[in-house]
């Protein structure tokens, strides 16, 4: 968790430019606070579970590992990959809870799964309309749902359940 330390820009809401941090506290306190969502409660039995979920992630991401200590650039990063974006990491908050909440299944090796992600802002296949809008991340409620639906399917876990009238409305978006 301390790769979260350094890559996490605590003064300032929003990341631009040359900035050498991935994500946002805010950013960061909301996909801790979707993961715990499936919890109910915070205690130190909690904690150790959200620790352990997030040090998995990191795991997965050696980018993430790699930033801190000057490997990769994280402006570069951003331009270049959807996983150093706050909707991925908020997205991976709400697909963690969905681990804890829906699925019994072995958590490790779903959270492994996300190596298996082509995370290039180059497969607009697979991220336009997700979390991409021509070619730009979206951080709208939208594309963050469209986003943690898809690393469910990652994690070997069915899509949330829509109502008909909102499945219907996301097919036509």
């Amino acid at each position: 968790m301390c790769v979260f330390k350094a890559l996490t820009e605590q003064e300032k809401r929003s990341i631009t430019g040359r900035n050498n941090r991935l994500f946002t506290l805010s950013g960061l306190h909301r996909a801790i606070r979707r993961l715990s969502a499936a919890l109910h409660g915070f205690g130190p039995e909690v904690e150790e579970i959200v620790v352990a979920y997030w040090a998995s992630v990191v795991a997965q991401f050696r980018d993430w590992s790699e930033a801190p200590e000057g490997l990769v650039s994280c402006a570069d990063l951003r331009r270049d990959v959807i996983h150093a974006h706050g909707v991925v990491l908020e997205a991976l908050g709400i697909a963690g809870s969905a681990i804890f909440s829906e699925w019994s299944g072995d958590r490790r090796s779903s959270v492994e799964q996300l190596t298996t992600v082509g995370w290039s802002h180059k497969v607009s296949e697979m991220w336009g309309g997700v979390a991409l809008v021509n070619g730009r991340v979206s951080k709208s409620h939208a594309h963050l749902t469209r986003t943690a639906d898809y690393l469910r399917q990652v994690f070997g876990i069915a899509e949330r359940s829509h109502p008909p009238a909102e499945r219907s409305k996301r097919r036509a978006v």
